[in-house]
Formats: structure tokens, C-alpha cells, sequence
């Protein structure tokens, strides 16, 4: 729980990194991948690895929600 978001926040992203191609900064929240709801780090890997080729990651960036797309 991040403020009133309920997500994984992403601490750093490191350059070249998946994060880093698909758009993350430091301090979003992700809040879901392909609709699932992510409630951990954890939760967040878990997500991610069962995600198709391309998936959907609904963040909060500065309190504004926002959708990035991902590729495996």
C-alpha cells in the first residue's frame, strides 16, 4: 500500500532492463497486469511471468493513473 494505492512500487529501473523499455520510473505503482490485480512484488512477478506475449500494466505515476503496454 502505497499512499491510498494498493500495488508493488517500483524502487529503481535500470537502464536496458524490460522495466526500463517499457516506460517505468522510479515511484509508479503498478497496480495490475492484464487485469489481475498486484498486491506485492511478489504478486507482481508472478503476474508478469504467467502474462502473454504482450500485456497491459495499469500503473499510478504522481496519483494519475495511467496503462503501459509490455512484451515478453
Amino acid at each position: 500500500l502505497y499512499g491510498d494505492v494498493l500495488g508493488a512500487e517500483v524502487l529503481r529501473v535500470a537502464a536496458g532492463s524490460p522495466a526500463y523499455w517499457i516506460g517505468l520510473e522510479p515511484g509508479d505503482v503498478i497496480v495490475s497486469v492484464d487485469n489481475a490485480k498486484v498486491r506485492s512484488p511478489q504478486e507482481l512477478v508472478y503476474r508478469v511471468g504467467r502474462a502473454g506475449m504482450e500485456f497491459r500494466v495499469a500503473i499510478v505515476r504522481s496519483g494519475v493513473p495511467g496503462l503501459i503496454r509490455g512484451k515478453h
